[in-house]
């Protein structure tokens, strides 16, 4: 019985995300098939000499990778804001599912509504790319989603915790906010007090000291990976 009912509340909610759904294809879409589409080449070309020339190729993902790891800080906000009003969690709570079980289905209904349709665009503008550009190496962009994917949960989960130690919207977006860059701050106190940004001989994983504190962003690896597979 217990069964049956998280499936039609998890059904129920699923159907009533569809406009979210549908607004985040049209955000994706935007961001990655649009200046896709109106750049049809993915190159410019610049003239090294008289008679030689360079061209600069491009796939176009890098503002839809921007966006993803936005949505992984904007969601989490969706998903639990009715933890922060009261009258939203009497009608909640007053359902007949366990409390676990109304935060885990509202988890994956939000998460679900993101990453299908960005399974759908990112997909899509990888095949566009293939097709002016046959020589690319498309397995890249199969590793590319799954870590996409994985870093998006994780970051999620990570945004989430923060935002649920707080009783008020404002107050979990403050604790989100400074959980963010708590990390960079304290590095790049630890790297100017200690006065070893312009250090050669440091390296640590073969990163740069001075580039250190941006290094523990917790959204960097949707910038990294992006980067280094975009290479």
């Amino acid at each position: 019985m217990k069964n049956k009912v998280n499936k039609k509340y998890f059904l129920l909610s699923l159907k009533r995300e569809i406009p979210f759904m549908i607004f985040n294809l049209v955000v994706f879409s935007l961001s990655y098939l649009l200046p896709l589409g109106f750049n049809g080449g993915f190159s410019t070309i610049e003239e090294v000499s008289s008679y030689r020339y360079r061209y600069n190729l491009s796939t176009y993902y890098g503002f839809l990778l921007f966006v993803f790891a936005v949505y992984a800080v904007i969601v989490p906000i969706k998903t639990f804001i009715f933890l922060t009003k009261k009258k939203y969690i009497d009608s909640y709570y007053s359902l007949p599912i366990e409390r676990k079980s109304v935060t885990l289905i509202n988890i994956i209904v939000n998460i679900i509504c993101v990453l299908a349709p960005f399974t759908v665009v990112f997909f899509t503008g990888s095949l566009m790319t293939l097709l002016f550009f046959n020589e690319i190496l498309y397995g890249y962009y199969i590793v590319l989603y799954f870590i996409l994917v994985i870093s998006f949960i994780l970051y999620f989960m990570y945004n989430s915790f923060f935002f649920t130690r707080a009783n008020k919207l404002i107050d979990g977006v403050v604790t989100m906010i400074f959980a963010n860059f708590v990390f960079l701050l304290l590095v790049a106190t630890i790297i100017f007090i200690a006065d070893i940004s312009h250090s050669t001989d440091i390296n640590l994983l073969n990163i740069d000291v001075s580039e250190l504190h941006f290094v523990s962003l917790p959204f960097m690896p949707f910038i990294r990976y992006g980067n280094y597979f975009n290479d």
